[in-house]
């Protein structure tokens, strides 16, 4: 009788001891119902919050396209390489370099509570994705009853502790998805409604819950494939539902149906797609099934979006990390399959050989992007990107993830067909957009644009857009940039600034664009709204130019684009009461950096006209250094520092210095601390700092002398 709880005690100290590793990696989640029960908001870790706001997506003038919700279902979840300081992998894994085709995305694991990691959520956010968790109670799992109990008042304590996790840990809401019926006695579908109703107030605006397609109103574990009379109450609860994934046309026509009668509506149902289901699979009884039956998933899973934009209805991918971890190579090229509709390499190999299904699906042009609804980047009244990705590669070959890095990417990769092709790709180290063309003729004068982003920041001002860049190839008789405007009756106009060469040297262009709505036609001058909506590079060039190769060649480097409002003002804030400290026991002590950020009472953040954190206030990150070598980033107003700045003698760390980075990745603020020797006698656990050096945009200000403490 003793061995089982002897047992059942060292794993649940296994379990313990790798929650509380995780929670050094950023990682929440809880696998039962007394663990979440027995949380509260002071249990949370700095480092498992999300600092960055939901940056709001200016309105799309365009219907067309269905919106997309991605299921991340990724390798069990909880990741190395989603840790939020940052992590050496051996080889690239899922982001997603798709998020401006993206409205949702839900990390899920098959734990009962999965919050998002801040890396994952500081992604999306900056990205203008709503990021939701997953509360997820499977077949054969105990106590799924206390889902519907209530206190005194009528309040469903489960509710009311999921939707305190979503505010303190930065998110937006909850998948819920219960896979397992109720015990009789404490059925009652009118208070798993109460439930679902009560998470939803208590989340607030722009929040956002999900139910999905599992339990119906008879306590029966029966997915439906479609809205109908046995999920309806739960999805008008919840406000949004995601169907199973075996639904057909038919199926889908009559779901749109019923949320067209019902309160639900159109855009708040997303009818599921496994990517999975293209794979081979030898057990045919129990096969995984999407829509087309034949292609569907895998390479063809736009064929499925196909389908669901044309009747005007939503998707939700499930496991879109396929191309990640079904290949053991050609990763990102299967990402472009899927999502662009880019021809396979011709040596790809997995598991489904010889089938290869994957090839055989009528794919091509068929991507993803092709019937997804393509969201503005940025806000109304702010855009910035530096291309940064969630993974750099160095010199000598290593990969660094940093998935909370990850910023807008380039909105097109290729131009329209032209006489020559314009191509833009992400480097590393710096991070930046190159573009290439690759002439296809000779003798002719060539012309060709790609669009770099797609946006809509008003023009109710004049706006002011940065670029910093760099010319590398002059056989070009033009090269420029050009801005769109576009009003909400759709009449454009344009304008283009010349890019000036400088010898390759790093240049920058700083444009006013002044723009009213005289000059957009007699309709726009009623007041409607002006937006900056596109920003293109142009070119125009000699094919017979001498220095011009006929192999593709780089002609263009784009470091980063930010547009504000032009009577916007610089952020002001200042760091203070930086401290060190140890925390933790046994294998999970470290040295924490701490500080705080203050921000010029005098100055509203709507002055900023860019985004502000509740936790960082106008600082997106925090660039940390020590001796002058970048350690990484905060994303809090904390810092595990690693075991190598804690070396004695020679080697030690005397500096580290801490750098508030603004949403526009301008320098903000910079604080010093100096890192004194242990004098002889002092233990490890008591060595310590003595001096803070404290500066606000490069200025000294008074050096304090502090002690740490325990």
């Amino acid at each position: 009788m003793d061995q089982p709880s002897s047992q059942k005690s060292c794993v649940d100290a296994e379990w313990a001891e790798q929650r509380t590793r995780d929670a050094l990696k950023g990682f929440t989640y809880f696998g039962t119902f007394d663990e979440l029960l027995a949380w509260t908001p002071d249990d949370a870790d700095a480092l498992q919050k999300s600092n960055t706001p939901l940056l709001q997506r200016a309105e799309s003038d365009s219907d067309h396209g269905a919106k997309v919700m991605l299921i991340h279902d990724y390798q069990g979840g909880y990741n190395d390489y989603e840790s939020c300081q940052g992590q050496v992998v051996p080889k690239e894994q899922y982001s997603c370099n798709h998020l401006q085709f993206v409205e949702t995305f839900v990390y899920f694991s098959h734990r009962l509570v999965s919050v998002p990691p801040p890396t994952w959520t500081n992604t999306c956010h900056r990205n203008g994705v709503i990021v939701l968790g997953t509360f997820i109670v499977e077949p054969g799992s105990n106590d799924v009853e206390y889902i519907l109990q209530q206190d005194e008042s009528g309040s469903f304590w489960v509710a009311r502790k999921l939707a305190n996790m979503a505010k303190c840990y930065g998110f937006d809401g909850w998948l819920i998805n219960i896979e397992t019926p109720f015990p009789l006695l404490s059925w009652s579908a009118a208070k798993l409604e109460g439930f679902l109703r009560q998470l939803r107030d208590e989340l607030g605006v722009n929040s956002k819950v999900v139910w999905y397609d599992a339990l119906t109103t008879l306590n029966f574990i029966w997915y439906q494939n479609t809205l109908n009379y046995m999920n309806l109450q739960f999805a008008i609860a919840a406000g949004s539902m995601l169907t199973n994934y075996k639904w057909d046309p038919e199926l889908a026509q009559s779901g749109k149906a019923r949320a067209l009668e019902s309160d639900l509506g159109l855009d708040n149902l997303y009818f599921g797609i496994d990517v999975w289901a293209q794979n081979y699979q030898q057990d045919r009884k129990h096969r995984r099934v999407t829509w087309p039956r034949l292609f569907g998933g895998g390479t063809g899973t736009g064929l499925g979006v196909q389908v669901l934009q044309e009747l005007g209805l939503n998707a939700g991918l499930f496991a879109p990390g396929w191309s990640y971890e079904h290949f053991s190579d050609h990763n990102s090229a299967v990402e472009g399959a899927i999502w662009k509709g880019t021809p396979l390499p011709e040596d790809l190999a997995c598991d489904c050989d010889p089938q290869r299904p994957h090839d055989t699906a009528p794919y091509q042009q068929h991507g993803v992007v092709e019937y997804a609804k393509a969201f503005p980047a940025g806000s109304s009244t702010f855009f910035h990107t530096n291309f940064e990705r969630a993974f750099s590669r160095n010199d000598d070959g290593v990969v660094n993830a940093f998935l909370g890095f990850q910023n807008i990417q380039p909105f097109e990769t290729e131009s329209r067909p032209h006489a020559a092709q314009l191509q833009a790709k992400v480097h590393d180290s710096p991070s930046r957009c190159v573009l290439s063309i690759a002439p296809l003729s000779q003798g002719a004068m060539s012309r060709s644009r790609i669009q770099l982003a797609k946006m809509a920041v008003a023009a109710l001002e004049p706006l002011k857009l940065t670029m910093r860049y760099r010319i590398l190839h002059y056989a070009h008789r033009d090269l420029w940039l050009q801005a769109d405007f576009q009003d909400s009756y759709g009449q454009r106009q344009s304008r283009r600034e010349a890019l000036v060469v400088t010898d390759k040297q790093l240049a920058r262009l700083e444009w006013t664009l002044d723009i009213n709505a005289s000059e957009m036609g007699p309709i726009a001058q009623t007041e409607q709204p002006i937006f900056l909506e596109s920003l293109f590079i142009c070119f125009e060039f000699d094919q017979n130019s001498s220095s011009l190769e006929a192999a593709k060649s780089d002609i263009l480097e784009i470091y980063s684009i930010t547009v504000l409002t032009k009577s916007a003002k610089r952020p002001r804030c200042d760091i203070s009461d930086l401290g060190l400290e140890k925390r933790g026991t046994g294998m999970n002590r470290h040295s924490r950096l701490h500080w705080k950020i203050s921000s010029d009472p005098g100055q509203s953040h709507d002055d900023t006209a860019m985004p502000y954190s509740p936790i960082t206030g106008p600082c997106a990150h925090f660039r940390i250094s020590a001796d002058g070598k970048e350690l990484g980033r905060a994303y809090a107003l904390e810092f595990v520092l690693p075991p190598s700045t804690e070396r004695n003698g020679a080697d030690m760390v005397r500096e580290i210095k801490i750098a508030g980075i603004g949403f526009d990745r301008q320098v903000l603020c910079e604080a010093t601390i100096i890192l004194a020797e242990p004098d002889d006698g002092i233990q490890e656990e008591a060595a310590g700092w003595v001096l803070v050096e404290q500066a606000f945009l490069g200025k000294s200000s008074d050096r304090l002398s502090c002690v740490e403490k325990e």
